[in-house]
């Protein structure tokens, strides 16, 4: 599924912060992409917009990613 990282934050149920921490994570180990970015004002940083699939099983203690289920339909 493509989202922001303010979408995220609002599916999650968790402050922009924690998610943005999360999407890095999941960047970071190859899950997420970062698919292009949304500039909507001539200043500021531009909005990134990432594909993260639909569902990640993920060992805490080792960090490896165990499964995951790509969204059948993207935006």
């Amino acid at each position: 599924m493509l989202v922001t990282c303010k979408e995220f934050s609002v599916l999650m149920g968790v402050e922009y912060l924690q998610a943005s921490n999360i999407l890095k994570v999941f960047t970071t180990k190859g899950v997420a992409v970062e698919v292009s970015t949304n500039r909507t004002n001539k200043r500021g940083r531009p909005t990134i917009i990432y594909d993260v699939p639909e569902s990640i099983t993920m060992d805490l203690l080792t960090g490896t990613i165990l499964e995951i289920e790509k969204c059948q339909n993207t935006m």
